[in-house]
């Protein structure tokens, strides 16, 4: 499922496509909506994911790369196993040993054994959930990113080889090809951490 579908940022931009203009009105949403989580790193769509996370030193914690969690289904260590079946994360400890933070820290599988952590190694944790926003819960800082980009690039390619753009009296400049700067700072809290 996309960050904004067609329909919204037509919606969002005002516009009366003309039948000729959807077909490449849509191109430009499903790339907009690609370039907001390529940025991210990540993506935003509710589905299952099947992750690989590298341990290092005595942790308790893992973090997901597509959050939030909506239901955590298997989280499989190389020393430990704890599989629970399709139970609703409520802030709760999901199994003996598994909890998840789902307002404060909604990427966060920690164990809750104090002797307990994941086992050191690299890919050595497997977790199996499902993560991200279904349409109607997509946050609208994402929807509000994804229609600007939607806008700049529709207003053809003077809209890419500008230098500047006036924000609220401020001349903000950026580069041909990046993100213009109100699409970063709506992203910013969305965009995932790599270390």
């Amino acid at each position: 499922m996309p960050v904004v579908t067609s329909a919204q940022a037509a919606q969002y931009l005002n516009l009366s496509l003309a039948e000729d203009q959807q077909a490449a009105f849509d191109v430009v949403v499903s790339a907009a909506c690609a370039a907001v989580e390529r940025y991210c790193r990540r993506h935003f769509d509710a589905k299952s994911y099947t992750e690989y996370h590298d341990v290092r030193g005595n942790v308790t914690s893992v973090w997901v790369d597509n959050p939030p969690i909506i239901t955590l289904t298997s989280l499989i260590d190389d020393a430990n196993t704890s599989t629970v079946t399709n139970r609703s994360n409520r802030a709760i400890s999901i199994a003996s040993n598994i909890e998840l933070y789902p307002v404060e820290e909604p990427n966060r599988v920690r164990l809750t054994n104090t002797e307990g952590a994941f086992t050191p190694g690299l890919k050595s944790t497997q977790i199996i959930y499902t993560g991200g926003y279904s349409q109607n819960e997509m946050p609208p800082e994402l929807v509000f990113a994804a229609c600007q980009l939607v806008a700049a690039w529709w207003e053809g390619p003077e809209a890419l080889t500008r230098s500047a753009q006036n924000l609220g009296g401020d001349n903000i400049q950026w580069r041909s090809g990046n993100l213009p700067p109100q699409v970063v700072e709506a992203l910013a809290p969305f965009r995932r951490v790599v270390i």
